[in-house]
C-alpha cells in the first residue's frame, strides 16, 4: 500500500531514500506481486495483463467495495518440481488441490459458484482501485495476513489458465510453522466477519479459515471427551472418524466414477490421512498456541502482531534429527500417555484402539523426521565393459570434431561425414552444428581428452570463424558453406537451430566462468600423467 501511495505522488511515506528517478513508475496501471520463492514463467505476465485489461473485468466500485469486475487476479499456483520430490513429505503433500489451499490453488468453489476467488498473495493488482478501496480499511500494524481481506474488498478472480510456480516446505516442521503463522493471521482478521461492507459469502471465507484451524483441536478434544465425560459414546466416535477420512471418501468416489489414473491418488490420500492422524496432537497444540497467542496479543499485549519469519529462514532453522523433532513435538508423546491412561477405564475395544493410536502418536516425531529427510540418490556405477564402450564412443565422437573443425572449414563444424557410399565431408553447417562444435570442446575437456589451453584456442577459432557469416536482422541463417562461409539456398532462419546455438553459448559462458576458478592442472590430469609414466616405466 505504501509503495502504491509513493508512485501515486504521496509524500507521506517512509521511503526516505530514493536512488533513481521513479517518474516512469507513476503512470503504471498494474502491479504483479509474488513471493520470494515464486517463479513467473515466460508469458505469464502478458496473460495476466491481458485478462485484467479485458473490458468485462474492469472493477466497478459501489459503497467503497468492488461489486463487479476485479481489481485482483490470482493465477493458478503450481509447485516447483524439484521441491515436490525433495522429500517423502513434499511428495505426499505438495501439489494436491484441497490439501493445502494456500499453495495449490487450481480450481476454486468460490470462483465457480460465486464469481470471485480467494487471493493468496500472488497475482496482478489494478493499482488505483486497489489503493483507493483499501487505504483506510486495514488497520496499521495489526494485520499479519492481509491477502484474504484484500481479495474480499477489491474482488479477486482465479485464472486457472495462467500459472506461477511456487516453492514448498521440504520438512513437516517447516510446513507446520508456516501454518502457525497463517492461522495467527486468520484470527487477526476474524473481526472483519462482522463488517457490514462485505457480503455473506465473504464473511463465510473468513469463518471457514477459522473453522479449518479448529479441526485438529476438535478431533483431539473429541477423543478425550469420549474417554472421559462421554464414556465411549459410539456416535461421537463415528463422527470423528468420518471427519478424518472425508478426503479419502471423496477420492474413492471420484475413482469409482472416473477410474482412469485415480488409483495412485487414492493410495496417496490414504497416506495423507495416516500422517495427519499421526500429527494430530502436535497440530492441535500448534493451533491452540496460534489462536490463544493471537487473542492475547490483540486484546492484552498489543505487541508482536506482525511477527513472522520468511519461508527460507524457517526452512533453514529446521534440524532433521530425531532428538530435535522430539524436543519440538514432545506434546505428542505427552498426549499419547494421557490418552492411554484415560482409556484404561473403558472397554477392551476402546483400549485396543487407543493403544494403537497412542503408539502412533508416541512415534510421531520419528515419522515426521523420517519423511522430512532428503532422499540420497545412490548412483550405480557402470559395469567396466559399459564404461569402456562409452569411453570409446565418446572418443570417436570427439575425433570427428577434432579432425573436421579445422582451418579448411573455417572452424565451422561440417554437417556430416559419409563413409558408405563414400562422399567424405559435407561442407555445410548450421547454427546447431556450430553450437555442437563449440560445446564438444568443453565435453572433451571434462573427459580429459584435451587441455584447457586447447579448449580456449579452439573456442576462439570457432568464434572467429562465425564472424562474417550473413545474418538476417541479427539472426544466423540455417545453412552456410563451411569453405566459403556463404549462405546456402533456400535462405531462412530456423528458431530451433538458433535456440540450440543460444543454449550452447549460455552453457559455455557459465562453464568458462566456473573453470576460471579451477586449478590449471586438474587432479585427473595428474593421475593420468602418473599412469602413463608407470606404463612407460614398465615397458622399459
Amino acid at each position: 500500500m505504501e509503495f502504491m501511495a509513493l508512485i501515486r505522488g504521496s509524500e507521506k511515506t517512509t521511503y526516505n531514500i530514493i536512488s533513481s528517478d521513479i517518474e516512469s513508475l507513476k503512470s503504471a496501471k498494474y502491479i504483479i506481486t509474488l513471493d520470494s520463492d515464486t517463479f513467473l514463467p515466460i508469458g505469464s505476465a502478458k496473460k495476466l495483463i491481458g485478462a485484467m485489461g479485458h473490458i468485462l473485468n474492469t472493477p466497478y466500485i459501489e459503497d467503497e467495495v468492488v461489486v463487479r469486475g476485479y481489481s485482483i487476479m490470482q493465477p493458478k499456483v503450481g509447485v516447483n518440481l524439484e521441491d515436490k520430490h525433495k522429500t517423502y513429505f513434499s511428495e505426499i503433500f505438495a501439489g494436491d488441490a484441497g490439501v493445502d489451499a494456500y499453495s495449490t490453488a487450481s480450481s476454486d468453489t468460490y470462483q465457480d459458484l460465486f464469481g470471485e476467488g480467494i487471493f493468496t498473495g500472488k497475482g496482478i493488482l489494478e493499482i488505483d482501485t486497489f489503493y483507493n478501496v483499501l487505504k483506510d480499511e486495514i488497520p496499521e500494524n495489526r494485520v499479519l495476513s492481509h491477502d484474504l481481506i484484500e481479495g474480499i474488498f477489491t474482488r479477486c478472480a482465479l485464472l486457472t489458465d495462467v500459472e506461477v510456480i511456487d516453492g514448498y516446505p521440504s520438512s513437516y516442521l517447516a510446513s507446520a510453522l508456516r501454518l502457525h503463522r497463517w492461522v495467527r493471521g486468520d484470527w487477526q482478521i476474524g473481526s472483519f466477519a462482522f463488517s457490514k461492507k462485505i457480503s455473506i459469502i465473504s464473511k463465510w471465507k473468513i469463518i471457514d479459515n477459522l473453522r479449518r484451524s479448529l479441526l485438529a483441536p476438535s478431533l483431539l478434544l473429541g477423543l478425550i471427551a469420549i474417554l472421559t465425560v462421554l464414556s465411549g459414546a459410539v456416535q461421537i466416535s463415528v463422527l470423528l472418524f468420518l471427519a478424518l477420512i472425508t478426503p479419502l471418501v471423496f477420492t474413492v468416489t471420484d475413482f469409482v466414477v472416473t477410474p482412469k489414473n485415480k488409483l495412485m491418488g487414492t493410495f496417496k490420500t490414504l497416506k495423507q490421512i495416516l500422517l495427519i492422524l499421526s500429527f494430530t496432537p502436535y497440530q492441535a497444540w500448534l493451533m491452540f498456541d496460534a489462536i490463544f497467542r493471537t487473542i492475547y496479543r490483540l486484546v492484552i499485549s498489543k505487541k508482536n502482531l506482525l511477527q513472522w519469519k520468511t519461508a527460507d529462514r524457517v526452512e533453514k532453522s529446521v534440524k532433521n534429527t530425531y532428538m530435535w523433532y522430539y524436543q519440538k513435538m514432545w506434546i505428542s508423546v505427552g498426549i499419547a500417555l494421557v490418552v492411554l491412561l484415560l482409556s484404561l477405564d473403558n472397554s477392551i475395544e476402546i483400549l485396543i484402539a487407543t493403544l494403537l493410536i497412542s503408539i502412533l502418536w508416541a512415534i510421531a516425531p520419528v515419522i515426521a523426521c523420517r519423511i522430512s529427510k532428503e532422499e540420497v540418490v545412490i548412483k550405480d556405477r557402470l559395469e567396466l565393459e559399459d564404461e569402456e564402450f562409452l569411453r570409446e564412443s565418446s572418443r570417436r565422437i570427439w575425433a570427428y570434431y577434432e579432425d573436421f573443425v579445422n582451418e579448411e572449414n573455417n572452424y565451422l563444424a561440417p554437417d556430416n561425414f559419409q563413409e558408405k557410399p563414400f562422399k567424405g565431408v559435407a561442407h555445410r553447417t548450421s547454427p546447431t552444428n556450430i553450437g555442437m562444435g563449440l560445446i564438444t570442446n568443453l565435453t572433451a575437456y571434462d573427459l580429459g581428452y584435451t587441455s584447457i589451453g586447447e579448449v580456449i584456442y579452439r573456442l576462439e577459432s570457432i568464434l572467429d570463424g562465425m564472424r562474417g557469416l550473413e545474418k538476417y536482422n541479427g539472426h544466423y541463417l540455417n545453412w552456410y558453406d563451411t569453405k566459403t562461409k556463404e549462405a546456402l539456398w533456400p535462405r531462412y532462419v530456423s528458431t530451433v537451430d538458433s535456440g540450440n546455438l543460444l543454449g550452447y553459448l549460455w552453457i559455455i559462458k557459465e562453464t568458462i566462468r566456473s573453470i576460471s576458478n579451477d586449478p590449471i592442472i586438474r587432479e585427473k590430469e595428474v593421475l593420468a600423467k602418473k599412469k602413463n609414466f608407470m606404463m612407460d616405466y614398465l615397458t622399459l
